[in-house]
């Protein structure tokens, strides 16, 4: 179900990429072949670049959630920030995003 949704949302035009993402699908295969697909298909979509706007908003993110005792690995954190900045909604399965304040995700 997920993976068609996604499947949908791509054929539509509907998705964005940014490096983070990226670099997280790459560090996660375990075939060079897997890896040229990846980059691929990535390059076929839209793209957000992190701006040091971006850094900012994810540093305070960062701060205030550690604040309420909530900790995050920090490029989740850099993600949502981008994702709250860009206004836009995050495809993710991840629960721990739902501690993020102001984060619109997609409900699938």
């Amino acid at each position: 179900m997920i993976s068609q949704e996604l499947k949908k949302l791509v054929a539509g035009r509907q998705v964005l990429m940014s490096g983070i993402i990226v670099y997280e699908l790459l560090q996660g295969v375990k075939k060079k072949k897997d890896a040229e697909n990846i980059k691929r298909g990535t390059l076929a979509l839209g793209y957000l670049e992190v701006t040091s706007e971006t850094w900012l908003m994810a540093g305070d993110l960062f701060f205030e959630l550690r604040r309420k005792g909530i900790t995050l690995p920090p490029s989740d954190v850099l993600l949502a920030a981008l994702t709250i900045e860009s206004q836009c909604r995050l495809f993710t399965i991840d629960r721990h995003f739902d501690q993020i304040p102001n984060l619109k995700r997609y409900q699938i």
